[in-house]
């Protein structure tokens, strides 16, 4: 099987969309850190506890 390659381009026909992640578990985190990677703005929730630990974790992907 291929890996994946995180080293795409959005379409320019969805410049500018947001791809929303509810729920920042292992796959969660996995599908957002990628996206990033790609161009891509993302939007993520979460339970409220977990709040400050995923600000710290994703910091460098603002």
């Amino acid at each position: 099987m291929a890996a994946a390659s995180t080293a795409s381009t959005i379409p320019k026909d969805m410049d500018g969309f947001i791809v929303g992640i509810i729920g920042m578990g292992d796959m969660g985190k996995m599908y957002a850190r990628r996206l990033s990677a790609a161009g891509w703005s993302v939007k993520a929730c979460d339970r409220d506890d977990k709040y400050d630990g995923l600000v710290e974790e994703f910091r460098d992907n603002v």
